[in-house]
């Protein structure tokens, strides 16, 4: 009797087993699609996890140089270190006297130092510590120096002719490599001759290195990051034209009444030339109002207030180097990254390269264009072209993409035989600490 009971019982469970398993097969089979979806989203979740495997490994190290960033700015208590200190310019920062910047290679936060004793403020199994002659802020200085004798020297011979000249409108400008431990100077067909000639100008051997340049630095001229946008302006013939440009990240501003404004952020050259102060869609619908922009110092960028109830989606208008506009990137725009080191690896969304992708090469570039100065811009190697300019850079960081800025310029550089165009980008920290604009 008890076998009998258990034979049935195991066939009842046996059909439950089989009926259950039928829903399923009936369900993935059904016109609703739930189970397409699921799989399908399952499918995108193994491969993004896939794909950014190494970018799982940067954004650790990147949370190690922004440890090692505070530390070695003054606070060697990780528990005094307040949020705000993100807002921080690292333009202004001083760092201790044995610190010279940090930068990504391989699986390792290199972190250089000119004294031994400074291994122990901090111990990672990331971190690898490498011996050098310059501080960071030696370096720093040197930088500055180099800025400021720049602007004085190009007034000084602005209106003469000779190799002093030539030389001063070749420079494409300055940058702090901390793989190098040096203030590398960019100059467009770089010789002996012309270093020479720099050499003497600006009274400087120490702590520089040169870098041959192909050219000099060119402004790369629902609301989606890196979506096209196009603004009404008076060309060289002093006639109306539309020129393109894109669209960073989403952001809102406080004004001095206290309301609160909402929009996005773009690059601001060409956005300040506008002769209606409206900023339109590809198609030429209205858009948005242009309520803030900064170019000079650290900041190339402009605040766009959304206009007539337009919205925005932080998910990226294109998804590949082809101009896809399926499968975009999903921004993370509550906030954004301060802290990234030489060797990450950084996207940019534009509407003319559309997605590229590239390594941050250098996290402090000074350069002057016709006449104003830009500091502490990032040079990176993801391709960029007229009318990327203001499209969103972003990186992977704890557990999704954020904002780290936008896409401001394309500079050519020669090294050898090759010809590599990379490109500048404003930092969304700068746009923060400048213009008080911040995503949301």
């Amino acid at each position: 009797m008890r076998k009998t009971n258990r034979i049935i019982a195991f066939v009842v469970c046996l059909i439950l087993i089989i009926s259950v398993s039928k829903v399923k097969i009936l369900a993935s089979e059904g016109d609703n699609g739930v189970e397409k979806l699921k799989a399908l989203y399952k499918e995108q979740q193994t491969e993004k996890q896939v794909v950014s495997e190494q970018e799982e490994l940067q954004a650790k190290l990147n949370s190690e140089y922004e440890k090692i960033e505070k530390i070695m700015s003054g606070n060697k208590n990780l528990n005094e270190i307040k949020r705000s200190d993100d807002n921080y310019d690292k333009q202004d920062r001083v760092y201790n006297d044995q610190y010279s910047g940090s930068y990504i290679s391989g699986d390792k936060l290199i972190v250089c130092i000119t004294d031994e004793c400074v291994k122990e403020y901090y111990e990672s199994e990331l971190v690898e510590y490498q011996i050098v002659k310059k501080s960071y802020n030696e370096l720093k200085r040197i930088k500055a120096s180099l800025t400021d004798s720049y602007e004085r020297l190009f007034d000084k011979y602005r209106c003469t002719t000779g190799k002093e000249k030539d030389l001063l409108e070749n420079i494409v400008g300055f940058e702090i490599s901390e793989k190098s431990n040096s203030v590398v100077v960019l100059i467009k067909d770089d010789s002996e001759e012309k270093e020479g000639i720099f050499a003497s100008l600006f009274e400087v051997n120490e702590g520089i290195s040169y870098c041959n340049t192909g050219s000099k630095v060119t402004e790369a001229v629902s609301c989606k990051p890196g979506q096209g946008i196009k603004v009404l302006r008076l060309n060289e013939n002093n006639d109306l034209e539309f020129i393109r440009g894109s669209i960073g990240y989403r952001a809102y501003k406080t004004a001095m009444s206290g309301a609160t404004k909402y929009g996005f952020v773009t690059c601001a050259h060409g956005i300040k030339d506008s002769v209606d102060g409206y900023v339109y869609t590809t198609s030429y619908s209205l858009l948005g109002r242009i309520d803030y922009w900064q170019y000079e110092g650290s900041a190339d960028a402009s605040f766009v207030e959304l206009l007539n109830g337009n919205t925005f989606t932080m998910m990226t208008m294109y998804s590949d180097q082809y101009g896809s506009t399926t499968g975009g990137t999903f921004i993370e725009s509550n906030s954004y990254v301060s802290y990234a080191a030489a060797g990450s690896t950084v996207h940019k969304v534009g509407s003319t390269t559309y997605k590229t992708s590239g390594e941050i090469e250098s996290t402090s570039f000074d350069c002057t264009d016709h006449g104003i100065t830009f500091t502490n811009l990032t040079r990176a190697s993801f391709d960029v072209a007229k009318g990327d300019s203001g499209g969103i850079v972003y990186i992977y960081s704890g557990g999704g993409y954020k904002p780290i800025g936008i896409a401001s310029a394309e500079v050519t550089l020669e090294i050898l035989w090759f010809t590599i165009e990379e490109a500048l980008y404003t930092k969304a920290s700068e746009i923060a600490y400048c213009m008080g604009v911040v995503p949301y």
